[in-house]
């Protein structure tokens, strides 16, 4: 699939939440003008983090350094900003119509997957996971990656990252859900060490205006 994204975690290092929501309104925004007038661009804050998310859609990238959409803008001293570039893999929508924008959650799930286990996982998370947490209508649309580079800033070995998107809170405790994680499959994977270590975060949505 050629489609990727840019994505960036912007932590604090000394503003606080409120102030980082005034510079991303006031600011970033003029940054992201035209991306935000093409609906391109989503804005994301955490869920008891200091930390937003922003989610660039690309329709090709030839050399990641030369997409980056914060190249000619200074961040302030007082962020941390992490960014990493990934290619969409797979993609699952809630059955009937729906717009992305009305989906006000992001339930961000990051795996580091060694290269020998690397088919298989997809294989159950498309297959077997996805499936079963669709069966509650609080799942929207979801998009896997794979990160193929990350700036120095990411700490974190990642390969495999999902961009879940819901509708309603609950979805986070669903049946389905529950259900999703007592498999015999996935119980397979609770074995390894790596499984155990994934990032996950949750956010909300929050509109960026030029």
């Amino acid at each position: 699939m050629d489609e990727f994204i840019w994505l960036a975690r912007i932590k604090s290092n000394g503003m606080t939440l409120p102030e980082m929501a005034q510079w991303r309104d006031k600011d970033l925004s003029h940054h992201f003008k035209s991306s935000i007038e093409a609906g391109s661009v989503s804005s994301y804050c955490a869920f008891n983090v200091d930390q937003l998310a922003i989610v660039v859609e690309m329709p090709a990238l030839n050399r990641p350094e030369q997409t980056d959409p914060l190249a000619s803008y200074q961040t302030p001293h007082s962020l941390l900003v992490q960014q990493e570039w990934a290619q969409l893999t797979f993609e699952k929508r809630q059955q009937g119509t729906f717009n992305p924008d009305g989906a006000n959650i992001l339930y961000s799930v990051a795996f580091a997957v060694p290269d020998q286990w690397s088919d298989e996982f997809d294989d159950w998370y498309e297959n077997e996971h996805i499936p079963m947490i669709y069966e509650c209508e609080h799942w929207a649309m979801t998009k896997r990656y794979r990160i193929i580079q990350k700036d120095t800033a990411s700490s974190t070995g990642s390969t495999h990252l999902a961009l879940h998107y819901l509708t309603d809170a609950a979805g986070l405790d669903a049946p389905e859900l529950k259900a999703a994680r007592l498999t015999p499959w996935r119980n397979q994977w609770v074995q390894q060490p790596w499984f155990n270590k994934s990032e996950k975060l949750i956010y909300f949505r929050q509109r960026m205006t030029p």
